[in-house]
């Protein structure tokens, strides 16, 4: 199942039809990428837990409406990728040293951290009044390039909101 469009952010899943016990069916396992102007973000080929899927993915959409980053919107994509990843990883630093810069930066992730589905690829979403950036990169590659698409304010959550609404409500029994 495709929510959203393929050309700019889609999120494509399929549910396991695999018969489950009792106690797996309420992890709802499947396979979850994202397709980002045209391109696959994530590897729909690995199993997931699609609730845990969906419950990283609510906490993305916690940072709805705040995502405006002005400092940033000007700057190339790469230096955007380079400047949040420089923040989010402690490189030798103490915690509280950078605690500012992830509550910062944080709030702009694209793909949800820990979520088996999004291993090796790093993404972010920069928005202002008039459109949002949505910023990715396959780090399984070394060397592999940064990519860009432009999106419509509110195109990256209602796609987000639809698929968690689907997952929550998919039957457990």
């Amino acid at each position: 199942m495709l929510i959203g469009e393929r050309e700019t952010f889609g999120i494509e899943f399929a549910i396991a039809d695999t018969p489950l016990d009792e106690a797996q069916r309420k992890w709802v396992y499947g396979r979850l990428a994202f397709w980002v102007a045209g391109e696959q973000v994530g590897k729909l080929d690995a199993g997931a837990s699609l609730r845990d899927a969906a419950a990283a993915l609510a906490g993305l959409l916690r940072n709805k409406g705040n995502r405006a980053a002005p400092e940033l919107m000007a700057l190339a994509k790469e230096e955007v990728l380079a400047t949040i990843d420089a923040a989010l990883h402690l490189n030798g630093e103490r915690v509280d040293a950078t605690q500012p810069r992830l509550d910062r930066f944080a709030r702009l992730l694209g793909v949800p951290p820990g979520c088996d589905a999004f291993d090796g690829w790093v993404a972010v979403l920069v928005e202002d009044a008039t459109k949002a950036r949505y910023i990715w990169q396959q780090r399984t590659n070394a060397g592999a390039p940064v990519h860009e698409v432009t999106l419509a304010p509110g195109e990256f959550d209602r796609a987000l909101a639809a698929f968690v609404e689907r997952v929550r409500h998919y039957p457990a029994r």
